[in-house]
């Protein structure tokens, strides 16, 4: 899911006529399922330099928040690093999950538009509503 509608986002790809904003959250169950299976199996042997990207729509919103404090409860066990790739436009809810130790987000790519009269042509919030001005 994703708070924003912009035109180059892969996730309009993942629309469809039923559900014309592309949706969806991880769940616990496939948390656990990608942390302590999937990349078990495709590294075997990970060093603490493995790092677990949070992206696809929009990472730092509200209903990510279980799966996300889930993956960091994991990545602190393992020493995982954690980095997302943002919009921004709700980070400041998640300030509490960055920080330099192993299970925080350490690394955060943050989405940028180009002036005005680009960004408010591309960046588009779903509801249609204007976004922040930008400066």
């Amino acid at each position: 899911a994703c708070n924003l509608d912009c035109v180059y986002c892969f996730q309009r790809s993942l629309a469809t006529p039923q559900q014309p904003q592309a949706s969806g959250c991880m769940t616990a169950e496939q948390v656990d399922r990608i942390v302590l299976g999937t990349i078990p199996s495709i590294l075997p042997h990970p060093d603490e330099k493995l790092t677990i990207t949070l992206f696809g729509g929009e990472p730092l919103l509200e209903p990510n928040r279980p799966a996300i404090e889930r993956l960091m409860r994991h990545a602190r066990k393992l020493g995982y690093g954690v980095s997302a790739i943002t919009n921004a436009t709700r980070a400041e809810r998640f300030v509490e999950y960055f920080g330099s130790e192993p299970g925080d987000i350490s690394s955060v790519q943050i989405t940028l538009d180009s002036g005005r009269s680009w960004h408010d042509r591309t960046r588009i919030s779903v509801s249609g509503a204007p976004l922040a001005p930008t400066r």
